[in-house]
């Protein structure tokens, strides 16, 4: 749904689709929504100046196309369209060199401006419809209230209403997260349009995953001891200067999800090991404050803990195939759908191997798999890709 300004609202009046569209509102009591109707076609548009445009431009983007335009309504829409594209083109570099250079991200304490910190850390691909946006190119956009979100029906009359937009012969597939009002708003969508499939985040299937794997007591250890090792170095600018003195890789590294980040910044500490020990038994440490205090004597202690090095030895084995497949299917190089059903089988053999082979070593780790694989990502839509894929 898109919650439209004041009728009077000037700033919204400038975009060239209000010359060409009236405006319809539907109330229901407490609320009240605006669409917009096409004044060549008289199609109802729900999602307001933005898809309008896309309608009288005839685009075949986000609905379907206008057969009743004029050509030179057309070019106007599309010039205009192409212009305020450049402009969002400028933002989006602006906003990739802020991440790059670190200012994106939130600091844990949740300073960061909430419309624009995600909880995994970075942007992903459906960040941009959670934002904001500028009203001045007459763009307004509703985040559904929290409230509605969990509720099946509102999701589902709204994925509803938007492939009526785009077309339904035009739509074969809808991508969701995993969340329990999510799948069974899907259901309904598959049952009402028969050829239409459902299928789950693959990223986010895959990060609950490595979430389960987390709260195996190996795991949930390294983990929690590696975190304590890179908040102590990275928070205290005397110890990380040293440390980049005995080692010039960072220990921590960024990924598409929370838990993928972590199992990496695993495999990334395991590589600076070496160096890491040679730090915390070297004079200038032994020597300094900080190897004086409480706090980093206990992080010594992790450090040249053999037992500590054998659970993040443990940890990588059993996850670091499922991160490559998370790679993969998060990647936007090429198209995942025809890789994933054997892609995840050969993570589970690769971990099968990397554990001894034995059964009884690798069993817990499939079974925590298994489950997330067969209830949300085992799909007849995978399985045929696959079959087909050359």
């Amino acid at each position: 749904m898109v919650r439209g300004k004041e009728k009077g609202s000037s700033s919204l009046r400038r975009d060239p689709s209000w010359k060409y569209s009236v405006q319809v509102d539907i109330g229901d009591g407490e609320k009240s929504y605006v669409y917009l109707k096409c004044n060549f076609c008289e199609k109802v548009v729900k999602g307001g100046v933005t898809r309008m445009k896309e309608h009288l431009s005839c685009s075949h983007k986000k609905v379907a196309p206008c057969a009743k335009v004029s050509d030179n309504v057309k070019e106007e829409i599309s010039a205009y369209m192409k212009k305020t594209t450049t402009v969002k083109h400028l933002q989006q570099e602006q906003f990739d060199e802020r991440v790059e250079h670190g200012t994106y991200f939130g600091s844990e304490s949740g300073k960061g401006s909430s419309s624009t910190i995600h909880s995994r850390g970075t942007r992903g691909p459906m960040d941009q419809h959670m934002t904001t946006p500028e009203v001045d190119r007459g763009e307004v956009e509703m985040i559904p209230a929290a409230e509605e979100v969990k509720n099946a029906t509102f999701i589902f009359n709204l994925l509803d209403g938007v492939i009526d937009e785009i077309g339904e012969q035009l739509v074969v597939q809808v991508v969701t997260d995993n969340a329990s009002a999510y799948k069974a708003a899907s259901q309904m969508l598959m049952e009402k349009r028969t050829h239409l499939y459902w299928t789950p985040c693959a990223a986010h299937c895959i990060d609950l995953i490595l979430e389960d794997l987390g709260d195996l007591p190996q795991h949930k250890s390294a983990l929690s001891r590696a975190k304590k090792i890179t908040k102590f170095i990275y928070n205290h600018s005397w110890v990380l200067s040293l440390m980049t003195k005995f080692s010039k890789k960072e220990i921590i590294c960024s990924a598409t999800t929370r838990f993928a980040t972590s199992y990496l910044t695993l495999q990334s500490l395991m590589e600076v090991r070496q160096p890491l020990e040679l730090m915390f038994t070297s004079t200038k440490w032994l020597n300094s404050a900080w190897g004086k205090k409480s706090e980093g004597k206990e992080i010594r202690k992790i450090i040249l803990n053999d037992k500590f090095w054998a659970t993040v030895t443990y940890a990588i084995l059993s996850t670091r195939p499922l991160v490559q497949v998370l790679r993969l299917v998060d990647a936007e190089k090429k198209p995942a759908m025809g890789f994933i059903y054997n892609a995840m089988d050969e993570a589970k053999e690769l971990i099968a191997y990397n554990l001894g082979g034995e059964e009884a070593s690798y069993r817990e780790i499939w079974d925590i798999v298994d489950a997330r694989w067969e209830m949300q990502l085992h799909r007849h839509l995978h399985a045929a890709a696959y079959y087909v894929n050359p």
